[in-house]
């Protein structure tokens, strides 16, 4: 039960399937699950994602004409994600933050999809999302494989490798993938809906950015120079740097120094609820003399026990000092909160007064600043990329763009069509995430109101 591995203990705490997975020496005893990976991860999330990104297109021009380019493409920007997150269901900055947090690292990946593209200029009327060709994903950490000792970046080539049905591949692709023979030379007709080993490759080779995709070990895509692409499209951030340069410990989750205290307070709570169950129906102790026969006793209520002198009857009781468990578990708790978040925090407790408090809370958001800031540098590079993506496969084609972007402390949507070549020479950008608390304008509303009172 302790003997868990991070990564599965992180997916047990998590998904709350810690009692069927992680099976006990004992039959049938009941095992304690103290869900506080899933609370700290909720709570780290929140703070980093709780507002929207702020993209801030770099420029040393200060003509109308380059500002307004400026804010177009910042709006393009704004807009990509907003309809990745449309047309997928979730939004992959979000997702991406969440695999940082729990498994150490998080992965975007921004491609061109060709196909898209020529739905999209093949069509005159309707414009839906599908068809937006730049497409930014969040992958799992599970299925991407880094390769470092890159000479112009961090890797020299990142593998994407997961399990596919011979369908979806074919789907995607336009290909007709191979069926199996079996001894006698048959095809295998139910392999349509097996799962086979899907690989996209992306490497450096010299300059150039090069590209195979492998099905089953066979390619369905030859190795092809990559011309629209400057660099590998994906984007791989941690949120604490492993030990490691490759594998499993190359990111460390944020619930790394969590787990531990959190295993002991479980081994200690299950060891306390034996002792509870123990005792809650505990064995009758007899002393009769040698000669009187042996009484068959009934603990109903109303019952009775028939003794004679000089014969007693008494529950098992402990006998010493019972073991202060309470007062290991509030150790291994301290650890916890020192190790994450502070009871604080959550507002469970509070401090001496309610600017005090606030104060305190403060103190957490240290905790979140380093995941936060490899986010914002992930997300600079990767707009980096979009935006010559844009340029290099449409210059002088256009795209209809639309979103919802916080200008003045408002939201206020847009939607207009944008040409790759107007986005030359605003290829770099700032992000700023500022990490805040659920309803922070009250909190700062206390804050001012605090001060006014104390005449500060």
């Amino acid at each position: 039960h302790y003997e868990t591995s991070l990564i599965d203990a992180v997916n047990l705490g998590m998904s709350g399937e810690g009692t069927a997975e992680m099976a006990s020496n004992m039959e049938a005893e009941h095992l304690s699950i103290i869900n506080l990976p899933t609370d700290i991860i909720d709570m780290a999330l929140t703070m980093i994602i709780n507002e929207t990104p702020n993209i801030e297109v770099l420029s040393n021009k200060e003509s109308a004409s380059a500002q307004k380019k400026q804010s177009n493409t910042e709006r393009m920007l704004v807009g990509a994600y907003y309809i990745n997150t449309q047309v997928q269901g979730l939004d992959p900055i979000a997702d991406s933050a969440m695999n940082q947090l729990l498994y150490g690292w998080g992965i975007l990946r921004a491609l061109w999809d060709i196909d898209r593209e020529t739905e999209l200029d093949d069509n005159d009327g309707f414009i839906a999302d599908w068809m937006f060709p730049i497409v930014i994903q969040s992958l799992s950490p599970y299925d991407v494989y880094p390769i470092p000792g890159g000479r112009f970046e961090r890797w020299r080539a990142v593998i994407y490798m997961c399990f596919r049905t011979k369908e979806e591949i074919e789907d995607e692709w336009g290909v007709e993938l191979e069926r199996p023979r079996d001894e006698n030379g048959n095809e295998i007709e139910s392999y349509d809906d097996e799962l086979m080993e899907y690989t996209d490759y992306w490497c450096w080779k010299g300059k150039k950015i090069y590209n195979c995709v492998l099905a089953n070990g066979k390619y369905i895509k030859e190795p092809v120079e990559m011309e629209e692409y400057d660099s590998l499209p994906y984007e791989i951030f941690f949120c604490r740097e492993g030990p490691d340069k490759s594998g499993e410990n190359i990111g460390l989750s944020f619930l790394y120094t969590v787990l531990e205290p959190i295993r002991e307070m479980e081994l200690l709570s299950n060891r306390e609820l034996r002792a509870i169950e123990m005792y809650a129906d505990p064995p009758l102790v007899t002393v009769k003399h040698p000669d009187s026969p042996s009484v068959d006793v009934q603990t109903g209520p109303g019952s009775r026990i028939e003794l004679d002198q000089g014969e007693s009857a008494s529950y098992l009781q402990w006998q010493g000092n019972p073991p202060d468990v309470r007062a290991a578990k509030d150790f291994w708790a301290k650890l916890a909160q020192q190790f994450s978040f502070p009871d604080i925090l959550s507002g469970s407790v509070g401090g001496t007064s309610g600017l005090d408090t606030i104060a305190l809370q403060q103190g957490g958001m240290a905790k979140v600043f380093t995941p936060r800031r490899n986010l914002e540098m992930a997300l600079e590079r990767l707009n980096t990329k979009i935006i010559r993506m844009f340029q290099k496969r449409r210059p002088d084609g256009t795209l209809r763009i639309r979103g919802t972007r916080l200008e003045a402390d408002e939201d206020h949507t847009f939607a207009f069509d944008l040409k790759g070549k107007d986005t030359k020479g605003f290829e770099y950008t700032k992000v700023t995430i500022r990490a805040k608390f659920p309803q922070e304008e009250l909190r700062n509303a206390a804050i001012a109101q605090g001060l006014v009172a104390s005449d500060l």
